[in-house]
């Protein structure tokens, strides 16, 4: 959702000012995807890309690497992303 507020910043922004809100939103998502119980992998993907991975998905490591940092990140995400520190 935050890289679709950026473009719904830019539109409110341009609405308060008269003007025509011109950005459009390009389907950019960064999310995890769990693929076990204790693994996942982190995928990059827009409307105009499809999924990827930003680490090569056969190597089992970044499986569990991607998993530790989704444990990690969540509650990260709550106290630094959502307050605006990050």
């Amino acid at each position: 959702a935050h890289h679709q507020a950026l473009a719904l910043a830019k539109n409110l922004a341009n609405l308060t000012q008269g003007k025509e809100p011109k950005k459009k939103y390009d389907g950019h998502v960064q999310c995890f995807l769990m693929t076990s119980l204790k693994s996942s992998i982190f995928l990059d993907f827009s409307y105009a890309h499809p999924p990827r991975s930003l680490f090569l998905l056969s190597f089992p490591f970044y499986n569990k690497f991607w998993y530790m940092f989704k444990k990690i990140f969540k509650p990260m995400f709550f106290i630094l992303v959502l307050k605006g520190i990050v």
